[in-house]
């Protein structure tokens, strides 16, 4: 996808109504709306969370929507672009199995998000509900096969590392 203040403004309206915007030639923080969307600016960038700063409450309802979610739950590890984290196994007849490490994998890989267990990749069905839930807490996460990086790079966004 090409670096267009057209793409741009497509990719902000992702964020619409949460206060992320923000531009060299404006102050403060700004709430994405129609006020800004009229125009859109080289200097506009949103400024988002990455995904190592997850929140363990984030992280729990991530997990919850990637897998059956029996309520056990140990978060290991937050990564760059993953969430590790042990939850038992439950299978298509719904046995529950000890458990298991597992990562979620939040850029694509192969088209998609995946659960990662072990050397196996498992598609996650419901992955645009994990992206939409992520976006809608303020987080930075891949968009119309650009990598949060590449929207760095773009300059459409800056991680807020605080």
């Amino acid at each position: 996808m090409e670096n267009t203040l057209e793409n741009k403004a497509k990719f902000f309206a992702q964020y619409y109504g949460q206060d992320v915007l923000k531009a060299s030639s404006v102050q403060g923080i700004h709430k994405v709306g129609r006020s800004f969307m009229g125009k859109i600016y080289h200097d506009q960038y949103l400024e988002l969370k990455p995904i190592s700063s997850i929140s363990d409450g984030d992280a729990i309802e991530v997990c919850k929507m990637a897998i059956p979610y029996t309520g056990r739950y140990e978060l290991l590890e937050v990564r760059k672009t993953s969430i590790v984290f042990k939850l038992p196994f439950i299978n298509s007849k719904y046995q529950v199995f000890p458990l298991k490490s597992r990562a979620i994998h939040l850029e694509t890989y192969k088209g998609g998000l995946g659960v990662v267990e072990i050397d196996q990749i498992t598609p996650i069905f419901n992955s645009i509900a994990i992206i939409d839930y992520l976006r809608s807490r303020g987080y930075a996460v891949p968009w119309m096969g650009l990598s949060v990086e590449k929207l760095i790079e773009y300059s459409w966004i800056k991680l807020n590392e605080d």
